[in-house]
């Protein structure tokens, strides 16, 4: 049996998917996966083992193609928060292109 700990450090929730899969799958998976993605193996664990801070990340591409494959939502995968303000609550900014370059109307 196969126990592995559950690390909540981790960017990506990878091994989430992988680990609520039989066996059997797991192992198809580990195999397909490099091909689908287009990466190494090598590669494949690193995204795994990447940690929430880390510069690295991966290709929104690739993170698409791991949503689908394991049947999540979108945004699903990602095991952190992305904190921006929509424009569409941001104060408007005076429209002064020219002031900006020190120019006169």
């Amino acid at each position: 049996m196969r126990i592995r700990r559950m690390n909540s450090n981790k960017k990506y929730r990878i091994n989430e998917a992988l680990d609520k899969l039989p066996i059997k799958k797991h192992k198809q998976a580990l195999h397909i996966l490099p091909a689908l993605l287009g990466v190494s193996q090598a590669t494949l664990n690193n995204y795994r083992a990447m940690e929430v801070g880390d510069k690295q990340d991966i290709p929104h591409t690739a993170v698409l193609k791991l949503e689908r494959f394991f049947d999540l939502q979108a945004g699903e995968l990602r095991n952190f928060d992305v904190d921006v303000v929509p424009i569409s609550k941001r104060p408007d900014e005076p429209d002064d292109v020219a002031g900006d370059f020190s120019l006169s109307k």
